[in-house]
């Protein structure tokens, strides 16, 4: 495999050369050629590449700038809240069935959980009662559409180590 590699080489080395004043037809000898053995460990060393620097950025205190435009704008903000810890947002109405966009941007590095809840002592074990919309350890910034029927609803962060906002828009009605 040396010989061989060997070789290659000077036929590469060989054909890199341009002479300025033209060479009888060249002759391949038939004899292996030699390479000194420096030579060949320097061809097949593997070059080292350094480890990979890993720089750990101290948690901050506010949130990270995003870009958190949706692909269908939003008609309006129909309610918001943000914070550092669990907190639970004043009530706001829907009067008919409503399309909602529920916003959120936080950078806790712990759990994280998201949810609007109906206010409505009856629908507390329904599809209507609860839907969580974000249930996560450590950062996230998303939206979701959801629709909702008519009644009290509020945002309901149930769990949050760090800054937190949260906001509804109004998408468009229901069917």
């Amino acid at each position: 495999m040396k010989t061989r590699l060997a070789f290659v080489l000077v036929l590469l080395l060989a054909a890199c050369y341009s002479p300025t004043a033209p060479l009888a037809t060249p002759t391949v000898p038939l004899a292996t050629p030699t390479v000194p053995a420096a030579m060949v460990t320097v061809l097949l060393a593997t070059p080292t590449v350094p480890a990979a620097t890993v720089t750990v950025l101290p948690p901050t205190a506010t949130l990270p700038p995003m870009n958190l435009t949706p692909a269908t704008p939003a008609a309006s903000e129909i309610a918001s809240l943000s914070g550092n810890a669990p907190a639970t947002g004043e009530p706001f109405t829907i009067t008919a069935n409503s399309n909602l966009r529920v916003n959120w941007q936080q950078a806790s590095t712990g759990d994280f959980v998201l949810a609007i809840t109906n206010t409505d002592p009856s629908q507390t074990d329904t599809a209507n009662g609860q839907v969580v919309f974000e249930s996560i350890t450590g950062p996230s910034a998303m939206f979701s559409d959801y629709e909702f029927i008519p009644g009290q609803y509020q945002i309901v962060v149930e769990s949050a180590d760090g800054p937190w906002k949260v906001w509804v828009d109004y998408v468009g009605p229901g069917e």
